[in-house]
């Protein structure tokens, strides 16, 4: 299996596929030639209902949470819009919360409301980058301070401005 993962990987497709039929003739039940098959076609640049047909398959047998998300994926990416939400539903009914539940949700909603979709998203990013301005930014400005304040003591820094050290145990 890792064999066949590495040689997709370096897209080394002959090898791969020695690999891929030395794996189903040892374990024939394994669901996991599937996910290879797919990773296969996929590295290959196969048309989007290659891959569709593929991960059906494995839903059928072993519903997985992250393959059922890329079939969403690739279903919305087909135009299938109907065959897309039924799988979303699918997800959020069999696992109820995780990453890829999230996932699928924000597809449904991406798909049913595009332009609430699309406000959600630059509210998130808004947020994220917020966040991370604060956290960049904000311990800086604690430092650098006029004047001390009290149980405080005085030290200089490398470039000759005033910063202020707590000695509280508060």
């Amino acid at each position: 299996y890792k064999l066949c993962l590495i040689s997709v990987k370096t897209k080394d497709f002959a090898a791969a596929r020695s690999y891929y039929e030395d794996f189903i003739e040892m374990a024939p039940r394994d669901t996991a030639r599937y996910i290879l098959r797919y990773r296969m076609a996929k590295a290959q640049g196969k048309p989007i209902e290659e891959l569709i047909n593929i991960l059906e398959e494995y839903v059928n047998l072993d519903m997985e949470e992250k393959w059922a998300y890329e079939l969403a994926k690739l279903y919305y990416k087909a135009g299938k819009k109907d065959k897309c939400l039924d799988i979303c539903d699918e997800i959020n009914l069999w696992f109820s919360e995780g990453k890829y539940v999230k996932k699928a949700s924000d597809l449904k909603e991406k798909i049913n409301n595009p332009k609430v979709a699309k406000i959600k998203k630059e509210k998130s990013n808004n947020a994220f980058f917020a966040k991370y301005y604060m956290l960049r930014i904000w311990p800086f400005q604690l430092v650098n301070h006029s004047s001390p304040p009290s149980k405080f003591s005085k030290q200089k820094t490398s470039t000759n401005k005033q910063a202020y050290i707590s000695f509280d145990n508060q």
